[in-house]
């Protein structure tokens, strides 16, 4: 309630809102001193603009510290908070395990709240890292690293938050795997662009697992996607 009334007095003093996309917008047209002015809101997707350049697996930094080579990489990247899943990927490297499937390898390098139950549930999975954060320069290689990216959300955190890794993602070929509420902008924008599949919250570790068997498939490679057209629409909306 508390931060309900602070987005109300917000949106009472602000000249215009750029939402991060359709989902997002809709949320903040059910606050009570929502402005319904045309000309109010912009919607916007979050952009990454990085010169993610394509790196070789061979010269991979990243492939190379964690000796993966010939192996399928399943990559988080980024924020594990509150608002994001995880046990149906620990489930899925669990079933690789448990099936002597070792052509799997999950990667998670992240920080945040659900750090802490990542590492305690995955502690016994020879298939599953842990990492901080990388070094700035790394971040090409790590991106690159990937077979599938993995991203994910909470239920009813739709429009609440519109995860960015997805744009960092899209500059790789690699697919990626959504678990989340399926109206979700993330979900949306992987629709759209072509760039692999969503799962909603309620499936298990073997529907992800059947899921990145299918997303390794050679047709799911698809040329690096980098949309510049975000920040155009920003600056035309603030110089309105």
């Amino acid at each position: 309630c508390c931060l309900r009334w602070l987005n109300e007095l917000g949106l009472r003093r602000m000249s215009g809102v750029i939402a991060l996309g359709r989902r997002q917008l809709q949320r903040l047209q059910t606050y009570r001193h929502w402005n319904p002015a045309p000309d109010f809101a912009a919607v916007a997707p979050p952009w990454d603009l990085r010169p993610i350049h394509r790196v070789d697996a061979q010269a991979n930094r990243v492939l190379n510290r964690l000796s993966c080579h010939g192996k399928k990489v399943a990559l988080y990247s980024g924020n594990l908070g509150e608002g994001h899943l995880f046990a149906q990927f620990i489930d899925a490297a669990r079933w690789f395990h448990n099936h002597g499937r070792m052509d799997w390898l999950f990667v998670f390098v992240v920080r945040g709240s659900g750090r802490p139950g990542l590492e305690v549930m995955g502690a016994n999975l020879p298939n599953l890292r842990v990492l901080d954060y990388l070094p700035e320069s790394e971040t090409p290689d790590l991106l690159w690293s990937a077979t599938v990216h993995l991203i994910s959300m909470k239920p009813s955190w739709e429009g609440v938050i519109v995860p960015s890794k997805l744009f960092g993602a899209l500059q790789t070929n690699a697919p990626v795997l959504f678990l989340g509420p399926l109206d979700a902008d993330t979900a949306a924008e992987i629709q759209m662009t072509g760039r692999g599949m969503s799962l909603p919250p309620t499936a298990t570790g073997e529907d992800v697992m059947r899921a990145l068997d299918d997303l390794a498939e050679p047709a799911w490679i698809r040329a690096p996607h980098t949309d510049a057209n975000a920040p155009r629409r920003v600056a035309e909306f603030i110089t309105r």
